[in-house]
């Protein structure tokens, strides 16, 4: 405080002088509680009180959101107001209303997951008087995961609050004692909140606005051991907080930006919101690096937590003519200030007020006492202090690995800076390329076996200023030298490594001389075979595929057992991440992975063109298997994409939180083509399958999951309670992600079965969910302003429980007759069977009504296939066949007289409920995967586009276009030896069929005999099932493998205006066609006049229509060939690239 702040004060907290006219608060009907006027108290309501008082509000005076109304109320950007509007014209935001005298507290609970009070939420008051009078204080409490706090996005959380005036100044204070508390994931916390905007009670919707927290949470930092501080130097002391202390800002939301916010639009997260989180507690930084945790009263006596955590904590915010103060008084009485420069920072959704007061999320009941509130005119503050500067230390760095598999090698390097890289070559020569900050460059090089050092020196933009802050400058803005060393050599005996549990780094690779498993994984080459001998091996470091170190679509590099039956156990003993795979064309089959460390995954896929068949992952401290990027840095064009998981197992993962530990996952950072087939997940802590998205991140790639089990998760072996328990949870954050789920089962879960978790527009087909605690089948959106579920052959029982489907579903405002009939045909068929009412039972939609109803007869068995406890691993042997495929016997299996039934109510070619019986067909290989992917629905005839290309304007030709030589026939592909290649046999039982509401869907089949790789079958929306057999179609699903040209060597950069591709003297590509390589794969590119990639459609001056891939999966700006699915319609391109049609 400073002197005579206090004193003035406090004199006139004494006098009543603080309780200022016209101050006001939420009504009922609104959603915030009117709670408290501190003039005058009153007797609290009851929560059953509240509710009947809100019902007999008048229709003026409540506020439902709608997802209509809240398009409405956002409006557009250029009928936003020039003044920032009160809360209430904002979507989402509590309605304020006049009070009498006093100064009037309120509550909200608002965000991510939260809800209307309860025994989960809610507040209470202790103390007959104001409260900042001696011995009163506040209670605010948010549990069971009610709530989340998410630093790069939207909290949910619960908020006792005041309304200050904007042009006032405060400092709020109080000390904070948390009860018992359970650790989660690092997402529950508490402390005091000042912001520009306040939720409507109960709405868990993301909810945007300007705040700034005193905060108890998750964080971390590095720490200088010599300065005795803290660093934004990484190369220091890195310092993780399960819970610490620190201080968040998160700002840049705008009323004109924030429909874009409300409506998940990642470009603008990523552009406009901007968070930090930064300590105000660093103890933890004298000791060793490592994970600890500050905060007393843990239940599950959190690992890392210190010799004597804090049981409360003195928080404090202050406004004052500088900005917010945000700040920590130690018991010593010591304050630890982090200072922010933005007085105004939170008067831009609401002008006139500032929401302050205390929060607490997800697992926490927090007590707040000794509360001073103090507020003061800026004519008697403080005059403003200037900015002062601010040093960021430079970071420079090399991120390719310093092994390599190939003599082509990509130099990848990275700066926080803006500047210029010179590279001294290996080969000879010297390339210097143009960096921004925080955008990788590229540098191609040829190495030479043995040691290949590349010398590289940076030099920053002199006048570069870090955040585009004036007052943030570079510590040194000197030129940096350093070295890069990658090593270049050759394993084994022809293509097999072997590598055993004594295998030294020093061996040769050879069956006489086995290396460690790091070894082989650093240098194994294209085509080769790392052959690992059975047994169990210890670990104590992450074994890490890296980038670079690829395979090839004709020669992937194989990882599997020496013997036949052999597998290797993989034993990372609960101290480090398990297994990392980065490169591309990797092939893993038939080994263990365990008992990585707390909070870390047992492996991890970062690589596309992967497959990993007969996998088992288990009592890891973190998922089993996820899908998800390498480094932060990675773009969408770097995200795992066309990996496919055969016939894996993920069972007893568990982090110490149950919040996070998944059977499988593909979330977050994940491309297209992600396939599950034949997988099982029992008994995780969370979840079965997790395929969340974030919307900071934005969307990510269609996942399919396909023949699948999901049973009993949420609960440990032992058959305790541990987290979430979904089956299939496929989504998050309202983003569009197209999930599709076929012919599998979920049963026993501890919460939902089959779960959209929000988003808008999963597809579920031929599966059954059995006897789920939640609902068995749950369609439901929070934010998306409309779905698109798509769901046939759904069959959901239960025979102890009654509790409903979940099925919700959204429309846009105008179109709602439309909506009636989308959601009778996608939702509401004969072949779903929904658990409603007591019954499962279809629908009619000629009738109108729920018309036939299974029960128990229905089923050869409902006593399903269980492991012990004690030997789950023997369930592979319960459920599977020798092949791998799932099969679970008589358990879900529909009877004979089922069977006749639905055949006279279903129509022709469609059934009802999982078969797995081991008889179905399975994507077992990358072909097959691509003619899933690209190949589901049959074209419709192709035309030109209904439109030309909305300008870009139409660049001029180049003075000699070249175009594209049409390619010679496209040579056979090179089979290797393996489960996954080659012509098989394949049994098939029948035919599965899809209604032609789904865009005709099919999932391939084929008579008994020979299939070939590269082969779909599909049939057209217009046919019927009699038809489809006499009238399949082979499709052509993949572009042609060209003999292309030497592609021109060089680097991609993105600049401002797009990208560009530089030569290798760093010089920028002209127009024209060029072949160029991206990721790693050679093919035809356009540059328009200025040497700007194109993407999207492109029409040359001779009339011809191409299309350059407008995705960041890594084909941005390929030129396509073949058929292809384009905006919602079929398209066929020649060999040459040109419309044909």
């Amino acid at each position: 405080m400073r002197k005579g702040r206090m004193t003035r004060l406090l004199a006139l907290l004494l006098c009543g002088s603080l309780l200022l006219p016209g101050t006001v608060f939420a009504s009922p009907g609104d959603g915030a509680e009117p709670l408290h006027t501190e003039s005058v108290p009153e007797k609290e309501e009851s929560g059953e009180e509240k509710r009947e008082a809100a019902e007999k509000a008048s229709p003026s005076e409540l506020r439902e959101e709608t997802a209509s109304g809240a398009a409405a109320a956002a409006g557009s950007a250029s009928s936003v107001p020039s003044k920032a509007a009160s809360p209430s014209e904002l979507p989402g935001s509590a309605s304020p209303s006049e009070l009498p005298k006093g100064r009037a507290w309120s509550f909200s609970a608002f965000g991510l997951n939260a809800e209307a009070e309860g025994k989960n939420i809610g507040y209470s008051r202790s103390g007959s008087g104001a409260l900042t009078e001696a011995g009163s204080s506040v209670t605010v409490w948010n549990l069971n995961n009610k709530g989340k706090l998410v630093p790069a996005s939207t909290d949910g959380l619960s908020f006792y609050y005041t309304e200050i005036p904007a042009g006032q100044n405060f400092t709020l204070t109080a000390t904070a004692v948390p009860e018992a508390w359970t650790f989660t994931n690092g997402q529950e916390g508490f402390g005091l909140m000042a912001a520009d905007r306040v939720g409507t009670n109960g709405d868990g919707s993301a909810f945007w606005n300007n705040s700034y927290m005193a905060t108890v949470t998750k964080l971390d930092y590095y720490y200088d051991v010599e300065k005795h501080e803290p660093t934004d130097d990484r190369l220091q002391k890195h310092i993780m907080m399960k819970l610490g202390i620190g201080s968040q800002e998160k700002i840049g939301v705008s009323r004109e930006n924030l429909p874009k916010l409300l409506g998940n639009d990642s470009k603008t997260i990523a552009s406009a919101f901007q968070t930090s989180i930064l300590p105000l507690e660093t103890s933890c930084g004298e000791k060793k690096e490592g994970t600890y945790n500050l905060i007393g009263r843990e239940k599950g006596k959190a690992s890392g937590t210190v010799e004597h955590p804090l049981e409360e904590v003195r928080l404090s915010i202050q406004k004052n003519n500088t900005g917010y103060f945000v700040s920590y008084i130690d018991a010593e009485g010591e304050t630890h200030t982090n200072k922010y420069y933005e007085p105004e920072a939170l008067s831009v959704l609401d002008a006139d007020t500032v929401y302050v007061g205390f929060f607490a999320a997800r697992s926490f009941k927090v007590n707040f006492s000794d509360i001073e509130l103090q507020l003061l005119s800026p004519e008697e503050d403080e005059p403003k202090e200037e900015k002062p500067t601010v040093e960021v230390t430079p970071d420079y760095r090399v991120l390719s690995a310093v092994t390599a598999n190939s003599p082509d090698y990509t130099l990848s390097f990275m700066a926080n800076a803006d500047g210029a890289l010179q590279a001294e070559l290996p080969e000879g020569g010297t390339k210097t390329v143009s960096v921004q900050a925080d955008a990788p460059v590229r540098i191609p090089a040829k190495l030479a076996a043995g040691e290949n050092v590349f010398r590289l020196s940076f030099t920053p933009d002199g006048d570069f200023h870090p955040k585009g802050k004036e007052n943030y400058v570079l510590s040194d803005y000197g030129t940096k030298e350093f070295s890069h060393t990658v090593e270049l050599k050759r394993l084994g005996e022809g293509d097999r490594i072997y590598v055993s549990r004594d295998g030294s780094p020093a061996g040769s690779g050879e069956s006489a001389s086995p290396v460690d498993i790091y070894t082989a994984f650093r240098f194994v080459q294209p085509g080769q075979r790392i052959l690992l001998h059975s047994g169990t091996y210890l670990l104590d470091r992450t074994v890490v595929a890296d980038r670079g170190i690829d395979g090839t679509e004709e020669a992937p590099i194989l990882l599997e057992p020496a013997e036949k039956g052999g597998r290797a156990i993989f034993d990372f003993q609960e101290k480090c991440p398990g297994m990392i795979f980065a490169g591309n064309y990797w092939e893993v089959r038939d080994i263990d992975v365990r008992r990585s460390a707390n909070g870390q995954k047992g492996i991890q896929i970062s690589g596309s063109h992967n497959v990993f068949e007969g996998i088992r992952t288990y009592e890891n401290g973190n998922t089993g298997i996820q899908v998800s990027r390498y480094l932060l840095s990675d773009g969408k064009e770097l995200w795992p994409s066309y990996d496919l998981i055969l016939n894996c197992t993920s069972y007893a993962n568990a982090d110490s939180g149950h919040e996070d530990a998944d059977g499988f996952a593909a979330k977050l950072t994940c491309g297209e083509g992600i396939v599950f087939d034949g997988c099982i997940a029992f008994n995780n802590a969370d979840d079965g399958w997790d395929l969340f998205a974030k919307v900071e991140t934005g969307a990510i790639g269609k996942v399919r999951i396909r023949n699948s089990l999901a049973f009993r998760n949420g609960y440990g072996l032992d058959g305790t309670e541990q987290g979430n328990g979904n089956g299939f949870k496929m989504g998050g954050s309202s983003i569009s992600g197209r999930h599709e789920l076929y012919n599998s089962a979920a049963y026993l879960n501890k919460a939902k079965g089959i779960d959209s978790n929000s988003c808008p527009d999963i597809a579920a087909y031929c599966s059954s969910s059995y006897e789920n605690g939640g609902s068995n089948i749950a369609f439901y959106t929070n934010d998306a302003k409309r779905t698109a579920f798509r769901a046939a052959g759904l069959l959901s029982f239960r025979t102890e429980s009654n509790t409903p489907e979940t099925l919700r579903e959204k429309e846009l405002a105008g179109k709602k007759s439309q909506a009636k009939t989308a959601k009778e045909e996608n939702l509401y068929r004969r072949s779903n069977f929904f658990w409603q009412d007591g019954s499962s039972a279809n629908y009619d939609p000629e009738r109108q009504e729920r018309h036939l109803t299974a029960d128990r007869n229905w089923f050869v068995s409902l006593e399903a296939t269980l492991p012990e406890a004690a030997r789950p691993a023997q369930i592979d042997a319960l459920l599977r066949r020798e092949d791998g495929r799932v099969d679970l016997g008589d358990f879900l299996r529909l009877s004979a007289s089922a069977e006749e039934k639905l055949a006279s109510e279903l129509p022709e070619g469609e059934t009802t409920g999982a078969k797995l019986d081991g008889q179905y067909d399975a994507v077992e290989n990358l072909q097959e995967l691509y003619d899933l992917v690209n190949g589901e629905t049959e074209p419709e005839k192709p035309d030109k586009p209904e439109k030309e290309p909305e300008k870009p304007e139409k660049p001029k030709a180049p003075e000699d276009p070249k175009k594209p030589e049409k390619p010679e026939k496209n040579p056979e592909r090179p089979r290797q030896e393996g489960k996954s290649s080659g012509s098989r046999s394949i049994e098939r039982s029948s035919h599965t069929v899809l209604p032609a509401i789904f865009g005709g869907a099919f999932h391939k089949t084929a008579a008994a005999g020979k299939a070939e790789n590269g082969t779909a079958v599909a049939w057209s929306p217009e046919m019927g099932p009699a038809q489809y057999a006499a009238s399949a179609t082979v499709l052509r699903t993949t572009p042609a493998q060209e003999k292309l040209p030497e592609a021109v060597r060089g680097s991609w950069q993105k600049q401002e205006n797009g990208w560009r591709f530089l030569d290798s003297t760093g010089k920028p590509l002209t127009s024209g066609w060029q072949v160029l390589e991206w990721n790693g794969i050679k093919a035809w590119y356009s540059l328009d006049e200025a040497g700007y990639l194109r993407t999207g459609w492109y029409r040359e001056e001779k009339g011809d229509w191409y299309y350059f891939s407008p995705l960041q999966d890594g084909s941005l700006g390929r030129m396509l060939t073949g058929r292809q699915y384009i905006e919602g319609k079929w398209y066929v391109f020649s060999d040459s690239g040109s419309l044909e049609g």
